[in-house]
């Protein structure tokens, strides 16, 4: 595993550093309740709850830049892995050109590069860092979400597939199967609120906090929000631009096999995007665009 290079504190070619958003051990909910969290704004609803747990930012956390590395680091090996897929404008006219166009060509690229049998895209968004929600291009877009989280848990996988794949569940269920994301920008080079993602090595157990994930529409899904601890190891890719793009696991079924029976393998990547403080005071702020996909192969 590559060594940590990043300095808390200091920045250099190599690295940088930023203020990340991590569970608060000390404001979880009490008496076994379970955490839950609202990731669409509802301030506007009066008495609403938005959480029941509690975020704390850790300052100077460090973030190397992955650049050079690319090779060491895979979605097996680490939870991540990234790679260089040409964009295409057309892909993002609009929401349409979304669906019929950049989906049916995203799970190409995926299946080729997972070497999976089949991949199904069932949610997108777009991600722009600007208040002016009103004005966005595409409806289903929100803002950078500020802390470190894994999409999906275990249980949360399975239900997923059991809600998207009806009749064809429990033959898909009976052999590997992932979610994974794949993300983007759509202008480049990114510059303001760069993605970081963790090295799955550098996790404990403990480390991870299940809450109930409420978003839109009915659907309610279980992710997991991160404590921090000095060991974590986090990356991104400097100038990041629209032809290079981030693979991250959220689920693999074949890390739930007994150990001896296949090898260990990372099954997730926690993520979250930062504030650089090496970007310029007149950086255009981040639009990117997020596919989340399940995977399944013949094996």
């Amino acid at each position: 595993m590559p060594s940590v290079i990043a300095t808390r504190g200091k920045t250099t070619n190599e690295s940088t550093v930023g203020s990340l958003g991590f569970v608060d051990p000390d404001r979880l909910p009490k008496d076994g309740v379970k955490p839950f969290i609202v990731v669409l704004p509802i301030t506007h609803i009066p008495g609403a709850v938005q959480q029941n747990f509690h975020f704390i930012r850790q300052p100077n956390t460090p973030i190397n830049n992955i650049r050079g590395r690319e090779h060491l680091f895979t979605l097996d090996n680490c939870g991540f892995e990234t790679g260089k897929w040409k964009f295409d404008e057309e892909w993002l006219v609009d929401e349409v050109t979304v669906q019929t166009k950049y989906c049916p060509a995203a799970e190409d690229f995926m299946k080729s590069v997972l070497g999976a049998a089949r991949v199904v895209i069932f949610d997108w968004l777009v991600r722009k860092n600007t208040p002016l929600l009103e004005d966005r291009r595409f409806k289903k877009q929100l803002r950078p979400a500020l802390n470190v989280h894994i999409d999906q848990i275990p249980g949360a996988a399975e239900q997923r597939v059991r809600y998207l794949m009806d009749d064809e569940t429990e033959e898909l269920l009976k052999r590997r199967y992932q979610i994974a994301n794949l993300w983007r920008l759509i202008i480049r080079p990114v510059e303001d609120w760069p993605l970081a993602v963790c090295d799955y090595r550098t996790l404990r157990p403990q480390d991870a906090i299940h809450a109930d994930t409420v978003g839109r529409g009915p659907y309610v899904g279980e992710s997991a929000y991160i404590k921090a601890h000095e060991g974590q190891g986090f990356w991104y890719i400097k100038h990041q631009v629209v032809d290079e793009v981030w693979l991250l696991k959220q689920y693999d079924s074949y890390a739930a096999i007994p150990e001896g029976k296949e090898a260990r393998i990372a099954p997730f990547s926690p993520h979250t995007p930062f504030d650089d403080p090496q970007a310029p005071a007149n950086a255009r702020p981040r639009e990117s665009i997020e596919l989340r996909a399940l995977a399944f192969y013949d094996d």
